[in-house]
């Protein structure tokens, strides 16, 4: 069960690496306790496409059009950047494409250095897509069912009203709590230690599903704390994520930066 929060920081620190599958007892124990949780792959659908809106990202096109004015001008195809996600194949994402163009009557005295600056900017828009992109297919891996081909659990264990699940994903270890609604994880991915703490509602299935979170990771070279909340929409009897919302301090070299992502999900139909 890859939780959404430990899934958004590993996307610093990512690397594969294999582990042992777990014996048939404790994968049934382990198949038992992820009963519990909301899965779009067990819903009664087909396909679903959703618009991607960032407006952070639209912003900072529009933001670059105006820095550039009658110079170069930045063209993006934002309204086709969607998800697809099929219930047989799970999660697809189509990016957008940014393009540079020099206006015309520009006079340009030094073509390398403005393709430097040029690739410089499209890469930054890129990276942005990037970071967008990890967050929505952490979300969505958080509804599909788990297989041994993806947990390779350790152990499991009950401890009073908690489970205690030890398992590798993604090339991390984790010891996961789980506690009525909510579930606490303790990642290690190469040098970095990751803590989070996860909110879980009852969706309208009567399972759990994946509401908000609170974590911290720290490294070497940098801390990063983070918390998530996640909004659903409801069509055609499925529940499926309308928003989600991030707010990010990633303290490196005694600097903090603070960020504010809103990830929006319309125009949603099912095929």
């Amino acid at each position: 069960m890859k939780r959404l929060t430990v899934s958004v920081m590993i996307g610093l620190f990512c690397a594969l690496t294999p582990g042992r599958p777990a014996l048939a007892s404790t994968w049934s124990r382990f198949a038992a306790v992820e009963s519990r949780y909301y899965r779009l792959d067990q819903q009664p659908i087909s396909t679903i496409f959703c618009r991607i809106l960032v407006p952070t990202l639209t912003n900072e096109v529009g933001s670059l059009n105006e820095r550039l004015a009658g110079m170069v001008s930045v063209t993006d195809s934002l309204k086709s950047y969607r998800l697809v996600f099929r219930k047989s194949s799970g999660l697809k994402i189509d990016d957008p494409v940014f393009q540079f163009h020099v206006v015309d009557g520009t006079k340009v005295t030094n073509p390398a250095r403005l393709a430097l600056g040029e690739k410089q900017l499209h890469d930054g828009l890129e990276r942005q897509v990037n970071g967008v992109d990890h967050m929505i297919s952490a979300l969505f891996d958080d509804y599909e069912t788990p297989t041994p081909r993806t947990y390779k659990v350790k152990s499991v264990r009950k401890h009073g009203n908690s489970f205690i699940l030890s398992y590798r994903h993604d090339g991390s270890g984790v010891v996961e709590v789980i506690s009525g609604d909510n579930i606490k994880n303790e990642t290690h991915h190469g040098k970095a230690n990751i803590t989070a703490h996860s909110h879980y509602e009852k969706s309208k299935t009567d399972k759990l599903i994946f509401h908000s979170a609170v974590m911290n990771s720290v490294s070497a070279d940098m801390k990063l704390d983070s918390s998530i909340k996640v909004t659903y929409q409801k069509f055609d009897g499925i529940e499926f994520p309308a928003q989600m919302a991030t707010i990010d301090a990633i303290s490196r070299q005694g600097q903090t930066k603070r960020m504010q992502i809103n990830i929006r999900f319309t125009h949603c139909r099912e095929k």
